[in-house]
């Protein structure tokens, strides 16, 4: 993801994505950084990735608001 405006608040560089600048240099870089990664560390990725989409979801979000405006 681009590292610009909210995404470095919802991104955790290298640990459940990664946050790069937008010149194609950076990206490919990234990419090829990925590609090298170990079967066990993309696993990690993975499963941090999953579990940092999971703190976004509609039902996490309905009971957030709801003790708000309790």
């Amino acid at each position: 993801c681009g590292n610009d405006g909210a995404l470095p608040e919802i991104i955790h560089n290298g640990e459940d994505g990664f946050l790069v600048e937008k010149d194609p240099k950076t990206i490919a870089t990234s990419i090829s950084n990925f590609y090298y990664l170990s079967d066990e560390e993309k696993q990690q990725l993975r499963k941090n990735s999953i579990e940092r989409a999971n703190d976004f979801s509609i039902d996490k979000l309905v009971n957030q608001l709801d003790i708000i405006f309790k």
